[in-house]
């Protein structure tokens, strides 16, 4: 595969071509916590020595559960410079879903951070799975995130993946059955993110928010994948209840979405101002455009290319 670079690899690359940058903004508590490249090189690859240290071996699988957050992308990052598999959960799935997944995919090991009920996840995860936590209120963990990454120097044989490569296994939600796990390389991944980072037009002057589940594979390649390998920044959401608000401190540049928050934005225009007038104010010449621009700062897409 020409060009072919795995997504921890272009990680530590923008780590050492702009190191004081900001990567990750992580909203917490009313402040947001600001992660540089190189910092996020450094927690990552002393995450993936912990990894290495606890007993895991390459090939074996971790899986994911928490609402996407900083230490998601960076949990992520460390398992495939550890040379292991990544096995996300969705944060809304039910015990009886997380257990099975867990099984199934035979994970060694689970990284659980912001959950609505974590009691769930202490239900479910198996006797034997090793459990850490991430900074976030959470069940009894074996480990917990900052002490795994104080008492760790940063990994320095990181793995050096084919594109052929496991990087990570994707399972459905289960609404429809048991889930069902797709299996997705380090050249796929690659390859679907560069396709999304070049449909956006996107650069390292990009802004993204992430906030779809991380668990399934359009946020993965769209949100994600792009942001990585563009040398951009990604913002997070704290909660539900704070999403306006961090969307328009993130000021993105780039916002994907579903339709059925799109129907939401529209619903809050309409709220304010009728279909019918709001149709008739577009068309009209200079004022049609001044609405439009009125509407995007509100919503919190001034910056939106």
């Amino acid at each position: 595969m020409v060009n072919f670079k795995a997504a921890h690899q272009a990680l530590v690359e923008w780590g050492e071509k702009n190191p004081d940058r900001p990567f990750l903004h992580q909203p917490v508590d009313g402040r947001v916590d600001t992660y540089s490249w190189s910092q996020c090189v450094d927690l990552s690859s002393r995450l993936a020595a912990a990894f290495v240290d606890l007993g895991l071996d390459r090939d074996d699988k971790i899986a994911l559960l928490s609402k996407n957050c900083a230490e998601w992308f960076l949990t992520d990052l460390a398992i495939a410079m550890a040379g292991m598999i990544s096995v996300p959960i969705y944060p809304t799935a039910g015990r009886e879903t997380i257990s099975y997944v867990i099984g199934h995919s035979e994970a060694k090991a689970i990284v659980i951070g912001k959950l609505d009920n974590p009691q769930v996840a202490a239900d479910a995860v198996p006797a034997g799975v090793r459990t850490i936590a991430m900074p976030y209120e959470s069940i009894d963990c074996d480990y917990d995130w900052p002490s795994l990454l104080e008492s760790h120097e940063p990994l320095q044989e990181r793995n050096n993946p084919d594109p052929d490569d496991v990087m990570t296994i994707l399972y459905t939600s289960g609404s429809t059955g048991q889930p069902k796990g797709v299996v997705l390389t380090y050249g796929a991944y690659h390859y679907a993110s560069i396709a999304a980072l070049n449909s956006a037009k996107a650069d390292s002057d990009d802004r993204a928010l992430s906030y779809l589940p991380l668990a399934h594979i359009t946020e993965r390649t769209c949100t994600a994948g792009p942001a990585i390998y563009s040398g951009g920044q990604c913002f997070f959401v704290e909660s539900l209840e704070t999403f306006q608000r961090d969307l328009h401190n993130a000021r993105v540049t780039t916002f994907i979405s579903v339709p059925r928050l799109w129907v939401q934005f529209q619903s809050a225009v309409h709220e304010k101002i009728p279909p019918k007038k709001l149709a008739l104010m577009l068309k009209i010449p200079f004022l049609g455009k001044a609405v439009a621009k009125t509407i995007r700062k509100k919503l919190g897409f001034s910056h939106a290319h």
